[in-house]
């Protein structure tokens, strides 16, 4: 009875380690993935950012220009 408490023990301890570790490596996966989401939304919105800012500073030139 002791020996079959003393493997039950070690089993429930193994498995909240194997547990824990395939927990922490989704989270760590889930973390990679939102973090290279977050980079890739700043990435698109910062090249939306700079083609409408060249084309706004192309209108002000031609603007400047017919003004002269």
């Amino acid at each position: 009875m002791y020996n079959f408490l003393l493997w039950c023990q070690k089993y429930v301890s193994e498995t909240i380690q194997v547990c824990g570790v395939v927990l922490s490596s989704f989270l760590l996966l889930a973390s990679m993935r939102t973090c290279t989401r977050i980079y890739q939304e700043t990435y698109s919105l910062y090249w939306a950012y700079a083609r409408w800012w060249h084309l706004k500073s192309k209108k002000i030139l031609k603007c400047l220009i017919m003004i002269d």
